[in-house]
């Protein structure tokens, strides 16, 4: 199993990446299937191959991924297709980093609910759960000239966990780096 601080890492690792090279897409507010994109992207950089990185993807194994509990009520296989995951396709014994990806000026309550009890189904080997080791939840504010550090929710075993402390601490270092397109020049 991969460290959570390694996860974390990465996670942050992919997220600087997109701000640096994809700031566009945060700020002229676009699509959150782009932005996922992009996000994967890095993602599947950062694990080198190791890994497969997917987005939308619907198999569990290689049945249709569902969910077979939702709010503590039994549903009938909410056929269900995370924006990213990192795994091994064809197997469920390598399915290591799950995402959720919403925009902060979209989000309505119930989407992020929706979502935060899909992450820990995802996370969980419980009740239909599809046990992957980490989920996370990650909220981009767009339409800005700059980047704010976005919310993200980590979790694994089914629960929310709580990030390590040099993990939160590089993450605030996004506070600090204000950026619009006019930092990201390149000088010829």
């Amino acid at each position: 199993m991969v460290k959570q601080y390694i996860i974390e890492r990465r996670i942050m690792h992919a997220i600087d990446s997109l701000r640096m090279n994809d700031f566009h897409l945060i700020k002229y507010d676009c699509n959150e299937r782009a932005i996922a994109h992009r996000l994967a992207i890095y993602i599947e950089q950062i694990f080198n191959g190791e890994y497969s990185v997917d987005c939308e993807y619907n198999r569990d194994g290689v049945e249709l991924k569902r969910l077979y509990e939702m709010f503590g009520e039994t549903t009938n296989g909410l056929q269900v297709y995370p924006d990213i995951i990192v795994h091994k396709r064809g197997t469920n014994s390598k399915n290591i980093l799950v995402l959720e990806l919403k925009k902060r000026n979209h989000v309505t309550i119930q989407n992020k609910q929706f979502d935060q009890q899909k992450l820990k189904l995802f996370t969980s080997t419980e009740h239909g759960g599809l046990g992957y080791h980490y989920g996370a939840y990650i909220e981009f504010t767009t339409g800005v000239n700059h980047f704010e550090k976005p919310e993200i929710i980590l979790y694994s075993k089914g629960a929310e966990i709580q990030w390590g402390s040099n993990s939160l601490n590089y993450m605030n270092r996004w506070n600090y780096a204000c950026l619009d397109e006019s930092s990201l020049q390149i000088e010829s």
